[in-house]
């Protein structure tokens, strides 16, 4: 061997030494990649999650779109009844009254022609 060579054993040294550094590096990029790809799928669940969640909130937006809707409803048919509830109640108390002061009248007004009638004869 020449002078300023190194020997076999330290030869297999040095490469073993770059070997190491070459997996190290390997090792390094692996992991820096599993990290870069775990945030990829994150993200991509992220806007999956978020365009499912984006859908449902929609979904709940037009329930209660069509449940205000459905109470305006009830509201205007509850207003209805309660108007034609009223009209029938009105129409019954009319017709109770009819149906007393008219006999009412009736009775008055034969008393007072029977009252007339003795007076005129007497």
């Amino acid at each position: 061997m020449a002078e300023g060579e190194p020997t076999l054993g330290e030869l297999g040294r040095l490469i073993e030494r770059e070997i190491q550094g070459i997996r190290t590096g390997i090792r390094d990029d692996l992991a820096l990649m599993r990290t870069e790809l775990t945030k990829f799928v994150l993200a991509e669940v992220y806007s999956s999650e978020h365009a499912a969640f984006e859908r449902r909130m929609d979904q709940v937006e037009r329930a209660a779109r069509d449940l205000e809707t459905h109470l305006i409803q009830l509201k205007e048919a509850f207003d209805a009844a309660e108007l034609a509830s009223e009209r029938r109640r009105a129409e019954e108390r009319r017709a109770r009254l009819h149906n007393l002061v008219l006999p009412l009248v009736g009775m008055l007004l034969s008393a007072g022609i029977t009252i007339w009638a003795v007076l005129a004869r007497g």
